[in-house]
Order: C-alpha cells, then structure tokens, then sequence
C-alpha cells in the first residue's frame, strides 16, 4: 500500500481506521506520504502506532505541506509526544 501510495494521482483521502497498521506500517506510510502529490487526509485512527510511528507521520506531513490532516487518535502514544505535537504550529493538520 506504501509503495502505491508514492506513485498514486488519484486519492485524495485514505481511510485506514481500525487496521492494526502499528509503527511498521506507519513508517511505510510515513514515507509514502512526504512524496505523495495528491493525498490530502489520512485517518490512522486506533492502529496501534506509537510514538516511533507517530513521529515518523509527524515529520512527513512536515515535509509535505499538501497533506491537510492526519488523524492519529486512540493509539499508543505517549503524553510527551501528544503534547509535543498539539502545541506545534502543525497541530491543525495532525490530531492525536
């Protein structure tokens, strides 16, 4: 999926929400994500990632200004990173 990701022209928002992706997959996502042109919404919602992943989706929609929301909620996360990410001027485009 990753690597169709990096290549993809078309969708514009991946509904992901319930998959087990954890950190594994959503460093592979994270990558796909940095050079994805046309993807603007990603829901990870409860897929077991913690803060490795989530930091690896963090700084890719960083890179990536075309990416308009990461939702991340009801994962493994940590307090520290949450709060990191919620108070950094990208906290409108990736909720956790």
């Amino acid at each position: 999926l990753a690597e169709a990701l990096k290549v993809n022209q078309t969708l514009a928002d991946l509904n992901l929400h319930y998959n087990k992706v954890g950190d594994r997959g959503a460093k592979a996502l994270a990558e796909a994500v940095q050079v994805n042109e046309t993807l603007d919404g990603l829901n990870l919602y409860e897929n077991a990632i913690g803060d490795d992943g989530a930091r690896a989706l963090y700084e890719a929609a960083k890179i990536n200004q075309k990416i308009l929301k990461v939702y991340l909620g009801a994962n493994t996360t940590s307090m520290s990173l949450e709060e990191e990410i919620s108070s950094s001027d990208q906290s409108h485009r990736i909720r956790i």
